[in-house]
């Protein structure tokens, strides 16, 4: 191997080390506000109104349908109904049923907000998360001692 081709890998792989410290570091203070706190860092940039959905389940508000609406749909086979949350978290639930046995055809969740979810990959946030970033962001003083 000649004198440059190691050179760039010797580089290669201080960067790779250094990025590995980085994360490291990054991820021993999330931990540690984690200990401290118990607070699920994805839920840092999260609204209000995520969390408590997230913690409490959603309020859902259906939509109503016209007359004319309806009658359309039904001459095309199928009733679709449309909630939306109440909390204004940004989430929206289509249910779309048979009209004639009034079975379940399909059923969809939006969430419209790009800040209501974590990142993908992350997994599930547990409720508990949810209601204790919640709750220490209504009541700091009273949660972060």
């Amino acid at each position: 191997m000649s004198r440059s081709v190691a050179a760039g890998v010797k580089a290669r792989i201080a960067r790779a080390e250094a990025a590995k410290l980085a994360a490291a570091k990054k991820s021993a203070t999330a931990a540690a506000k984690e200990k401290v706190l118990g607070i699920d860092q994805r839920t840092d940039n999260m609204p209000e109104e995520a969390l408590a959905c997230r913690s409490r389940m959603h309020i859902w508000v259906e939509v109503p349908l016209t007359l004319t609406a309806l009658e359309k749909m039904i001459e095309a086979g199928v009733v679709s109904i449309t909630s939306r949350c109440a909390n204004q978290c940004g989430s929206v639930w289509i249910e779309v049923f048979d009209p004639k046995t009034w079975d379940r055809i399909d059923t969809k969740r939006i969430y419209e907000r790009a800040d209501y979810g974590v990142p993908k990959g992350t997994g599930r946030l547990p409720k508990r998360s949810a209601r204790r970033a919640l709750m220490t962001r209504r009541f700091p003083s009273l949660f972060n001692k």
